[in-house]
């Protein structure tokens, strides 16, 4: 762990090492942007704009096919859903949605909500009046400081897992678990179009559902802007989980 923490911090500084500042002739929306790791982006599309990310609620230990195809109904708000789901029969639905409700030069906040159902059946496959509802909600903050070109990022989730029963016209829920996950990323660009961004933080094993346990983890991700491109920032990255010794590999991008 001790090695993989030491390679990861020599990359971050070699890359920092060759930091350049962003173009002038850059958009105001590019100095906004930040490059996320453990966190997510505060930053919300221009109008229409559609990506493929992370879905609100869920983390980096989530398998790439799991993630949000999201379009932005106005510059501020975006929503989104998981079409890999629906190839799964018991599958009820889900929907995403993320409204960036504060943006200034320096701060963007932005808060996310994500809900999903599935049908349950017993061990003989017959259909139960119960389902299982999961739903998120999720805090974001990016701060992006005029005293220096570091960007940092915040993330809180909540993430809760219940069975509702429908009786009726009444409506009986019983809670199985809950989960808090915390993230803080540091992001720094690199020459012009490049952004690398070191996280840390505590996140549910598969980043799923709300029934499984949370553990630290730590990595870097790297981020290339290419603006009014159609692939306009696809992003890798690598991230470690030292108690079960997991690695992952992230990839995500923003399409305009």
């Amino acid at each position: 762990m001790h090695y993989f923490l030491k390679v990861v911090l020599l990359l971050f500084l070699n890359f920092y090492s060759y930091i350049s500042f962003a173009d002038a002739n850059d958009t105001s929306d590019r100095q906004l942007r930040f490059t996320p790791h453990i966190t997510s982006e505060a930053w919300t599309q221009k109008q229409w704009g559609f990506n493929f990310r992370r879905a609100v609620g869920s983390n980096i230990n989530t398998n790439v096919l799991l993630s949000s195809l999201t379009v932005a109904l106005t510059n501020r708000f975006e929503i989104g859903t998981t079409p890999f789901f629906y190839l799964e029969e018991e599958h009820l639905g889900n929907i995403s949605l993320k409204y960036n409700f504060w943006r200034t030069k320096c701060y963007l906040w932005s808060v996310g909500f994500n809900a999903g159902g599935y049908k349950l059946e017993d061990e003989e496959g017959n259909a139960l009046e119960e389902e299982l509802r999961l739903f998120s909600l999720q805090l974001l903050l990016n701060y992006l400081p005029d005293w220096t070109d570091l960007k940092f990022g915040v993330n809180l989730n909540f993430v809760e897992a219940y069975i509702s029963n429908l009786n009726g016209v009444e409506e009986n829920t019983l809670g199985l678990d809950a989960k808090w996950e915390f993230g803080v990323d540091m992001s720094a660009p690199f020459r012009k179009d490049y952004e690398f961004t070191l996280g840390f933080g505590w996140l549910r094993e598969s980043g799923i559902t709300a029934l499984e346990e949370v553990e630290f983890g730590f990595g870097i991700s790297g981020r290339w802007y290419r603006p009014n491109k159609f692939i306009s920032s696809p992003t890798l990255g690598l991230h470690y989980s030292p108690a079960s010794s997991n690695i992952a590999f992230l990839i995500s991008t923003s399409f305009f």
